[in-house]
């Protein structure tokens, strides 16, 4: 049997910085957190 969740919260250092559901989780298995770091989102954003 598996849970799916119906909200996520990541903190990074005390704070939080991403919520989600079920797809945010499923983001998480696949990638890591490496995207969720500050600076990640400027960073893959700057190379669109």
């Amino acid at each position: 049997e598996v849970i799916v969740p119906d909200r996520v919260h990541v903190l990074w250092q005390g704070r939080i910085v991403a919520s989600g559901g079920a797809e945010l989780a499923r983001r998480i298995e696949r990638e890591g957190y490496a995207w969720l770091q500050p600076g990640a989102a400027l960073a893959s954003a700057q190379e669109v």
